[in-house]
Formats: structure tokens, sequence, C-alpha cells
């Protein structure tokens, strides 16, 4: 595996397309750049032989608990007090890298319910790690959907305000961890929120893992959502 040195270019931060192993190990990583330095002497690099990371270059593995099959069951339509407890998210698992090799940056799709091929999902933004630059992480990703579905959305539609209802009538159930004051307080400020974006989705609000369709960018990432069982009766 030859090594070559890389030189520094002013406009560049970070080289997405131009991923590069240690030459000495052969560690994966993206290479971020220090204005300061012109040529990078001391850090000779090479590229990544095929195979490296689990897979072609070309290739983003996700971490585990982002893959369909997930054992997380996460319900992005409860509010953050329940969504974020450490039982559900340990912060360990929040700060690992979203897939291997790191990404600075990714697009989530969220599909409408039902979903099809041709159809440009609910919506569909990007996820950035702070501070801009680092490595994308499943905290990154899990807080970004919840947050995006969890944006007020008044509506007027029967379908909506159906299953805004029952996620207000049925939060109660999910705060039993939580003490007195604060579960109170979580029921009430569901109960006075409106309808979420989360309502569009036909009580489809679990994480069931994330796709890349083949053929598509492999840095656009398709959320897959199950039926939560709280919306059986809607």
């Amino acid at each position: 595996m030859a090594a070559k040195r890389l030189r520094f270019n002013p406009t560049v931060e970070v080289y997405e397309e131009h991923f590069v192993a240690s030459a000495s190990t052969g560690d994966c990583k993206y290479l971020r750049f220090n204005p300061s330095v012109d040529e990078y002497e001391a850090c000779p690099i090479a590229s990544v032989p095929t195979g490296c990371c689990n897979g072609a270059v070309s290739q983003h593995v996700l971490d585990p608990v982002l893959r369909p099959g997930t054992p997380l069951r996460l319900d992005f339509s409860l509010p953050s007090a329940l969504f974020c407890q450490p039982s559900r998210l340990p912060p360990a698992l929040l700060h690992t890298p979203a897939s291997t090799p790191p990404v600075p940056r990714v697009t989530i799709r969220i599909p409408n319910m039902p979903d099809s091929e041709t159809s440009p999902g609910l919506c569909q933004f990007y996820v950035l790690h702070s501070p801009e630059g680092e490595a994308v992480t499943v905290g990154d990703v899990l807080s970004a959907i919840h947050r995006s579905l969890r944006e007020p959305l008044p509506s007027s539609d029967l379908a909506v305000l159906r299953h805004q209802t029952r996620r207000v009538k049925t939060v109660a159930g999910h705060g039993t961890s939580l003490d007195p004051r604060t579960k109170a307080s979580v029921e009430r400020d569901e109960e006075m929120g409106g309808a979420r974006r989360v309502d569009q989705l036909n009580g489809y609000v679990v994480f069931a893992g994330i796709e890349r369709p083949a053929g598509k960018d492999p840095l656009v990432w398709h959320v897959k959502l199950e039926l939560c069982s709280r919306y059986d009766r809607v």
C-alpha cells in the first residue's frame, strides 16, 4: 500500500470524497485539514485498499442500532422528557459514529405512511454534528428525526386530529418513571401543544431502522417506521 502526502487546499475543510487510511495501521478515517499546515509531511496516508472498513470504500456501513431490525424500539411521537431517558438511549450509544467510515453530513428522508417509490416523503433534512465537520453520531441522527417529527403542525385534517388526540391521551402511560411533578408537566404540555408533524404518520411512529435504496445516493438515509400499538384503536 503506497503511502503519499496530501497538500492542503484552503477551500476545502473536509475531503468527503477522499477517504483515507493510515499507512501504518490501516485505520479508516476522514481527514480534516488544518489551515496552518501546508503539507502533512509527518502524517503520510495511503489509499484505502478494497475491503477496508467492512466493504468497499464507497460503502458506508451503518451502526447496528440504525440498521433494519434494530433492537431500539423508539417512539418518535413521545415528548423529549420521555424519548431522551438514559434507559432508552444510553449516553455511550449517542456518541457512537452513525456509520463506518464516519461522515460529516447525511440527509434524512422520512416517509409518508403509506409510502411509495415515487413519493417525496413527509420531509427531508440534513443532519450535521456540532462542531460542524466532525462525524455524525447515532445521537445526531435519532435526535434530528425526533425533533423534526415533533414540530408543531396546525391542522384541521380529521385523521391528523384523531392521532393527535390518541397521542395526548396515551402519553400518561409512558411517564411512570418520572416524578409526579415532571409527569404532570409533560402531560399538560402535550395536551396544550396541538398537532405535530408526527400526527400525519397514521400511527407509524416507531423506529425500525434506516435503509439506503440501491442505486441511490448512499448519504441519503431513508427512515423505516412501524405502527405503534397505542394507535391500534384510532
